[in-house]
């Protein structure tokens, strides 16, 4: 079985510590390296390729969100945001910077346990009480103008919310892979967001129930 590799950045050596005991428990998991600053991360995700970096909101000499965006942007890692910090400007950011998944440090060890080998799959993850601010700060927020999606658009953002893969999209929508991709690209760009887990997220509030 190949391991789930692990990078975990946090600047807290306690809380550091804790992640490696935890986590190392696992059969499946492997630790590979600890960072404690942002720079120091950088570096060591590009050197380990971990399949998931851990990653805190709050570093010594940078903030996360510019971690996760060479990160996430180079292809080095997913990243799991793990944080204290349920705040609007964190989470929204994070996400468009590419994260994969958001929760907060109270998550149960067994449930990020169960998460990071969802985010390791594929999957993307946010914690349902940081997922109902998201919708209550898009409500409070002015719609940005955006392009109508067409209706094949909407049958797959509505697949794509429901944690579907591409593949998987594919297979109910009788199309290729490779069309689905295309529309996936094409929903992100009208809803002006970065990745998946932002556009299942808008999509509890822009679809209509299916009849």
């Amino acid at each position: 079985m190949t391991p789930i590799t692990i990078l975990v950045v946090e600047d807290h050596a306690l809380v550091r510590h804790g992640f490696r005991t935890v986590l190392g428990l696992e059969p499946d998991f492997q630790i590979v390296a600890e960072a404690a600053t942002g720079q120091e991360a950088l570096r060591l995700a590009e050197e380990h390729r971990p399949t998931v970096t851990l990653l805190d909101m709050r570093l010594p000499d940078t903030d996360g969100v510019a971690v996760t965006r060479q990160v996430a942007g180079h292809g080095w890692s997913r990243v799991l945001v793990v944080t204290t910090f349920d705040v609007e400007d964190y989470v929204l950011a994070a996400l468009r910077a590419g994260a994969s998944g958001y929760v907060l440090k109270d998550v149960d060890v067994d449930e990020l346990a169960a998460i990071i080998r969802r985010i390791a799959a594929g999957d993307t993850f946010i914690q349902p009480s940081v997922a109902q601010k998201y919708l209550q700060w898009l409500a409070a927020a002015p719609p940005p103008p955006m392009d109508p999606l067409t209706p094949r658009e909407e049958d797959v953002l509505r697949l794509l919310a429901e944690g579907c893969s591409n593949r998987r999209i594919g297979e109910l929508l009788h199309i290729t892979e490779h069309t689905v991709k295309n529309h996936v690209a094409s929903v992100l760009s009208k809803l002006q967001v970065g990745n998946r887990t932002s556009a299942a997220l808008q999509a509890r509030a822009i679809l209509k129930p299916p009849p």
